[in-house]
């Protein structure tokens, strides 16, 4: 892996689709580019970047052991003083990299051949967890919220417990409240669009 290279590269170009085969950036012209989901991370320092960008290259290689066709990169793009790192995969068809996107819950793919982000616009289900405030008398008298979360996963990580019991509490929405239940879970939904931050 020549790290000259790949920050030279960055500093011409302002990011790079890393293939991991080539050891060069990608000489794909057409398709889009689309991130993993919780791949990402960012630095202000392109030397800090480029150490965890070799730990993302061992990653995307034990990834195209499973894959056909050699299909993960490490994707970098530099924007207002931050570098991005992440994983990446890079799909021909644009319906079939919005559906991957949208499991990945992405903001934005890349599009290879126009050279620019597509924003995606779908709608993200989320969970909020509550704590069930009783009285002394096991009355329902409030909730406390906890956290939002992207999956039942995370709560069961959250309360240390088994997903048996997390999809219980799921059930348990505030329609119908199980008195034996210390937590209640809500769903709700949000706009992809909203969660792209804007400068103020």
């Amino acid at each position: 892996m020549d790290l000259i290279y790949i920050k030279e590269y960055i500093k011409k170009n302002g990011g790079i689709t890393y293939d991991v085969v080539t050891q060069k950036n990608t000489t794909k012209k057409t398709g889009y580019s689309v991130s993993l989901y919780d791949t990402e991370k960012q630095f202000k320092d392109i030397n800090k970047m480029l150490e965890e960008f070799k730990e993302y290259v061992k990653i995307a290689k034990e990834y195209n052991k499973e894959s056909i066709n050699n299909n993960f990169y490490i994707g970098v793009w530099y924007y207002k003083d931050t570098y991005f790192l992440d994983l990446s995969t890079i799909i021909s068809d644009r319906r079939k990299a919005v559906k991957f996107a949208e499991k990945n819950q992405q903001l934005a793919i890349y599009d290879i051949k126009n050279n620019k982000d597509i924003i995606l616009n779908y709608n993200v289900k989320y969970y909020s967890l509550y704590k069930i405030i009783r009285d002394k008398k096991q009355n329902i008298i409030d909730y406390k919220f906890i956290n939002n979360y992207n999956t039942l996963e995370e709560i069961k990580t959250y309360l240390n417990t088994t997903l048996d019991v997390v999809k219980k509490i799921s059930s348990n929405t505030q329609k119908h409240r199980n008195n034996n239940m210390e937590y209640t879970i809500d769903k709700g939904y949000i706009n992809i669009k909203d969660l792209v931050y804007t400068e103020e």
